[in-house]
């Protein structure tokens, strides 16, 4: 599912969290790799960026 960052089957703020601490430069516990994992890249580049951040946020307020 794309934004699925966490592999928990919903787009969710846990999501979100995931792509910010990645844009930060921090290396969460969730995500061993700056790599998207199969199925969540929002933009084809197989990278946790900003795209995914944005998509997350978008989809958490109801706007997609």
């Amino acid at each position: 599912m794309p934004g699925d960052l966490d592999g928990n089957g919903s787009v969710d703020l846990s999501d979100a969290i995931i792509a910010l601490k990645v844009l930060s430069g921090m290396k969460p516990a969730e995500l061993v790799t700056p790599y998207a994992p199969s199925g969540s890249d929002v933009d084809g580049n197989l990278r946790v960026g900003i795209e995914e951040a944005a998509y997350i946020l978008e989809d958490v307020a109801g706007l997609r």
